[in-house]
């Protein structure tokens, strides 16, 4: 969900860390896939690494680039 994906980056973006994992989390639905998955991930991954939590960020980081499409911006992120 583009809504869900844009709180995420919103909360990233004003250092709210834990609000972006959580939207992340919450709009990461079982039929979640592909770059919309992959973009969820990301948000993820890049709050965990601010806050510190570098085994959650190389986790996520990691999910991320298995379900982003090969060779796109994102995936190189």
């Amino acid at each position: 969900n583009s809504n869900s994906l844009r709180a995420g980056r919103q909360a990233l973006e004003s250092n709210d860390l834990g609000a972006a994992i959580e939207r992340a989390s919450r709009a990461a639905t079982p039929g979640t896939r592909g770059e919309a998955l992959g973009q969820l991930l990301l948000v993820q991954a890049e709050a965990h690494f601010w806050r510190g939590e570098l085994g959650e960020a190389g986790q996520r980081a990691l999910e991320a680039k298995d379900a982003l499409p090969a060779g796109s911006d994102r995936w190189y992120a």
